[in-house]
């Protein structure tokens, strides 16, 4: 065995557990998500037009499903004034004014209130709402004005800020923190390639490290005067996000009465967990298999419905292909035209080659016609 082949079983799949998603493939749940941006970027009302879509159970953005739970928002960083004008045509974009709004309901803000991560009593508080409720969804705005004494760009004391996070995030909660990013180390969010965007996050590393996942916004100048367009690049930490950078639009009427957050463009992507370990096993084994061979092979990890899920994401992706035994049964195989046959601008088949060639390089280079195209493997 090679340094670049490696052996499903040796992947401690023991220790894996199923992402499970508050935003599907954005924001996972029970976890610690930090979104950073500079100043006037859009993250205000990116955050709150997701806690009225999670509030409700609706979809953000019209492209992202939601488990509908109980929201809070504790707000330091925008005017009272200026943040209910905002959430008010937020729901009045998803046309969930009057008494069908979730203001006060579902969703609950705290604005201006002097909250402090810093004052054991508030944090007490906070902890014991989160404790009686069902995996609820707390949003900070903002770390700098919510840290208290605490010094961000000190390693010690960033790493005790993070420590009340997850203290939070032991109960259930679903965390989402907001940070500013510099305005002097701008990282372009759409030609930065692999380049590791939170880098440009302020304070100290500690900061980052003690998240699972992070997002990264950048404002830039729509072609419609009458819309915003805010570029959202995931980046993974302990979670690993199947979502590429894309671009959404905060649409609002001329009289400003109302606004709405909408993707720009299909999303870029990626296999999710489950169906990467499902590949890996195809890869390996390399002859067809039905679903009762997966669940044997990964030896209870995933339950039936999971797989099943899975297969059925990696054949709409020609990942597989599905033929029928003479028994009446479902055999499923990895398909091998892709390796060679497909141009890489699909960023699916492109983490899939990828995959393949970790687990077998071997393989790729036996089905890789001979010619001129070339491939980028990650």
């Amino acid at each position: 065995m090679t340094d670049s082949t490696y052996n499903p079983s040796s992947l401690e799949i023991g220790e894996w557990k199923p992402t499970k998603w508050a935003v599907n493939n954005l924001i996972p749940e029970s976890m610690i998500t930090l979104i950073g941006a500079t100043p006037t970027a859009g993250k205000s009302w990116f955050v709150e037009d997701l806690l009225v879509c999670i509030s409700q159970g609706k979809r953000f953005a019209n492209e992202f499903s939601t488990v509908k739970r109980e929201c809070m928002l504790i707000d330091e960083d925008s005017p009272t004034d200026v943040l209910e004008t905002r959430v008010g045509r937020l729901v009045k974009g998803h046309a969930l004014n009057g008494e069908n709004s979730p203001v006060n309901n579902t969703f609950i803000i705290h604005a201006n209130t002097g909250f402090s991560f810093s004052d054991f009593d508030k944090v007490d508080w906070l902890i014991k709402w989160a404790e009686a409720r069902d995996n609820p969804v707390i949003v900070i705005d903002s770390v700098s004005k919510t840290s208290g004494k605490m010094r961000l760009n000190h390693s010690t004391e960033a790493t005790n800020l993070t420590s009340i996070w997850n203290a939070i995030k032991n109960t259930g909660a679903t965390l989402i923190v907001i940070h500013h990013a510099s305005l002097k180390k701008q990282i372009d969010l759409v030609v930065s390639g692999k380049e590791d965007p939170t880098s440009s996050i302020l304070g100290n590393t500690h900061l980052i490290s003690g998240c699972d996942s992070c997002l990264l916004l950048q404002k830039r100048e729509a072609e419609d005067k009458d819309s915003t367009e805010i570029i959202v690049r995931p980046w993974s930490r302990r979670i690993k996000l199947p979502v590429d950078t894309f671009s959404l639009l905060i649409i609002e009427d001329k009289i400003k009465t109302w606004a709405k957050l909408v993707a720009l463009e299909e999303k870029t992507v990626v296999p999710t967990d489950n169906a990467e370990r499902i590949l890996i096993t195809f890869v390996d084994q390399d002859t067809p298999l039905t679903v009762r061979d997966i669940l044997k092979h990964l030896a209870g990890r995933l339950s039936d419905a999971q797989v099943r899920d899975s297969v059925e994401e990696l054949e709409n992706h020609k990942v597989i292909t599905r033929d029928v035994t003479a028994h009446n049964r479902f055999v499923y195989q990895f398909n091998k035209k892709i390796i060679g046959e497909y141009e890489l601008t699909n960023s699916y088949l492109d983490k899939v080659q990828s995959i393949v060639k970790k687990v077998n390089p071997t393989f790729v280079e036996n089905t890789t016609p001979k010619s001129d195209r070339r491939f980028s493997f990650n």
